[in-house]
C-alpha cells in the first residue's frame, strides 16, 4: 500500500507468500501515509537465498503514526520492521524469524512475543516457543496448552481508537 496522505487500515487478512524466491518480498509493505495493521496472519516468508530479506510487515517511509497490533508472524526473515520511532507494536506473535523479530519499534511497543531476544517492551517475551493447534498445516491458533502466549497481551481497549477494533488480548 502506498499513499502519503491517507489512513490506511489493514486487518483481519490472512497472508502466506506463494512464491517466497527473489529479495525483498513482504506480507504487507506500507510506504507512506499513516497505517493499523492488527488483527492479520502472516506466514511463510522466508529464504535461504543469500542477502535476500523477507518481511511479515514492512512499513517504508511511514507517516507519523503506525500501529501494529495483535498480528501473528510465522517463518518470516524480519518479523516487524518499520521506521525508527515510528512504529508502534503491541500484542503481536513473531515465531520462526530468523534474522530480527521485530526491527526499530517505538518506545510504547509492548506485550510482544519473538521466539528471538529482541521482542520491545518492559512486559514482552523474548526468545519465547508460542504453541500452534497445527502450525504444519497452517492453523495458527493458539493450543489449548499453550503457556507462553494465552493471556499474555495486553488489553487494548483504552486503543481502540487508534485502531477501530476491539481491544482483546492473544
Amino acid at each position: 500500500v502506498s499513499n502519503i496522505s491517507s489512513d490506511i487500515r489493514l486487518s483481519n487478512n490472512i497472508i502466506k507468500a506463494i512464491n517466497p524466491a527473489g529479495d525483498w518480498n513482504r506480507g504487507i509493505r506500507v510506504d507512506g501515509g499513516n497505517a493499523k495493521i492488527f488483527n492479520n496472519i502472516i506466514y511463510g516468508f522466508s529464504t535461504t537465498a543469500a542477502g535476500a530479506h523477507h518481511y511479515g510487515i514492512a512499513a517504508i517511509n511511514a507517516g507519523p503514526s503506525i500501529y501494529i497490533y495483535n498480528n501473528t508472524i510465522i517463518n518470516s526473515d524480519y518479523g516487524i520492521s518499520g521506521p525508527i520511532g515510528v512504529n508502534t507494536s503491541k500484542n503481536n506473535i513473531v515465531q520462526g524469524a530468523t534474522d530480527a523479530g521485530y526491527q526499530w519499534s517505538s518506545a510504547a511497543s509492548d506485550y510482544n512475543i519473538s521466539n528471538l531476544a529482541d521482542a520491545p517492551g518492559a512486559n514482552s517475551k523474548n526468545s519465547t516457543t508460542v504453541s500452534f493447534v497445527d502450525a504444519a498445516n497452517g492453523d495458527f491458533r493458539l493450543a489449548s496448552g499453550d503457556t507462553a502466549a494465552k493471556n499474555a497481551g495486553a488489553d487494548l481497549s483504552a486503543d481502540l481508537l487508534k485502531v477501530g477494533h476491539h481491544g482483546s488480548k492473544y
